[in-house]
């Protein structure tokens, strides 16, 4: 199960709950809803401007891997749109003037995969963004 707190913006301190990729309706007797796809939830948080913390402590495997690559991707877009750093095993990526924010995403994504390591997010802050790693990926 992941749960969702929104942190800031309209809808702050609204918390929604998802099995798989499905809303929980109700917690006691787990009713589910609609399918949510975590990429489209997750852009409509930045399109709004809001900021979000998802617990993943009660999640399965497989829901880590299907919401944490969307919330990684949202909180990289999310920091290169506001002209803050994304750092990432010491490298910093951000968008210069003339830049294309999807396309830097979509290179550090690129750097991501290709080190074969488990990511974490380090922090993000005004600061910007640093991705973490622990270990690496079997």
């Amino acid at each position: 199960m992941i749960k969702i707190t929104i942190t800031s913006g309209e809808w702050t301190g609204r918390t929604r709950y998802f099995l798989g990729n499905r809303v929980i309706e109700d917690l006691k007797e787990r009713r589910l809803g609609e399918q949510i796809k975590p990429a489209d939830l997750f852009a409509g948080f930045m399109y709004h401007g809001d900021k979000w913390a998802v617990d993943y402590s009660s999640a399965t495997d497989e829901e880590v891997i299907l919401w944490f690559r969307a919330e990684l991707v949202a909180i990289i877009l999310q920091a290169l749109r506001a002209g803050l750093p994304v750092k990432f095993l010491g490298r910093e990526w951000r968008v210069r003037e003339g830049d294309d924010p999807q396309q830097v995403a979509q290179d550090l994504e690129d750097a991501i995969v290709a080190s074969g390591r488990m990511i974490t997010i380090d922090s993000d802050d005004k600061k910007g963004v640093v991705v973490g790693v622990s270990g690496w990926e079997q």
